[in-house]
Parts: structure tokens; sequence; C-alpha cells
């Protein structure tokens, strides 16, 4: 039987209050909604008033928590991410 994942809690980083999923989804379609449909490679950028905090840990062999993983991320924690991933069944 597989594990069930826990719901992911989002909280504002500026006032530590809770952000909701859907808040956030209805956000990035309205502003994907701005970007015109075209052809050809095109970027787009807008500042975050907030940061949102993944909260990243990555459990050492014993299933506790080892370390946590910090934003932005650096090359030390991406390669901790890296040695501690494996490849998903196919």
């Amino acid at each position: 039987m597989e594990p069930h994942a826990a719901p992911i809690e989002v909280h504002d980083v500026d006032n530590n209050k809770p952000i909701r999923v859907e808040d956030v989804k209805a956000e990035l379609c309205q502003y994907l909604d701005t970007v015109n449909n075209s052809t050809g490679d095109f970027a787009t950028i807008k500042k975050l008033t907030s940061i949102i905090d993944p909260k990243l840990r990555l459990l050492g062999d014993d299933s506790r928590i080892a370390r946590d993983i910090a934003i932005p991320l650096g090359s030390k924690d991406a390669l901790s991410i890296i040695d501690a991933a494996q490849q998903a069944p196919v």
C-alpha cells in the first residue's frame, strides 16, 4: 500500500497567513491569460510580492528530517536533492 501525501500548506512569508491554493491557481490563470498566443520563443516575468516557502526537507536513512532546503536554491542544496533523488518506477 502506498503512503498518502500530506496536504500542501502554503503561507505568505511576509505575514505567515495561510494562502489558499485555489487563489494561487486563479492568479496564475489570470496572469497566463495576459500572455498573447503567438508562435516562436517568448518569455515573461512578474515580480512576486511574497515568496512561497515550499518547506522542502530531505529525510535521512532513519526517515527523520536530515536537513531543510533553503530558498533560493543554492548549488550545495541542489546537489543534495540530486543525491537523494530516485528514479520513478516505469
